[in-house]
């Protein structure tokens, strides 16, 4: 999928498919806090809370997809490796501390000179689905793209 800042239809045109009512999410805008993380809104009771992972930040993550990711993880050297490029987007949504999706991404140049965030990879896991976990992983993706002037 690829992704212009401008294109904010991209994720109410995929909420679209959704058979459920809308899950009430407030915009990203309202909720980002100074680090960067952004509360993801509520599953049942439970706060979610969405982050774009940094390198310091890959044996967690490697530990995490172990239990939402159905392919083989990377190494934690690898992981590390793609997360010190600032073109490459790993976000990361947890509930209470638990991983529970992740939305992988790259910020590329386009041949007529635009850049542009390709999302090559999304997962939740099976438990946490139809919570809107999707959905504010690809709002804070479309964040990221306006941040980049995308």
């Amino acid at each position: 999928m690829f992704l212009k800042a401008d294109a904010t239809s991209a994720v109410s045109a995929w909420d679209n498919n959704i058979d459920d009512p809308p899950h009430g999410n407030p915009p990203l805008s309202d909720i980002l806090t100074p680090t960067g993380a952004a509360t993801c809104g509520q599953v049942g009771s439970l706060s979610m809370e969405t982050f774009r992972a940094k390198p310091d930040d890959a044996a967690e993550v490697v530990a995490s997809l172990k239990g939402l990711h159905h392919r083989r993880p990377p190494t934690v050297q690898a992981m590390a490796g793609m997360l010190s490029s600032d073109d490459f987007v790993l976000l990361v949504c947890t509930v209470e501390g638990r991983p529970v999706g992740f939305l992988q991404a790259e910020l590329l140049d386009r041949l007529d000179g635009e850049r542009m965030l390709l999302v090559y990879d999304i997962e939740v896991a099976p438990r946490d689905r139809r919570h809107g976990v999707a959905t504010q992983l690809m709002e804070t993706a479309l964040d990221i793209a306006r941040q980049a002037s995308v």
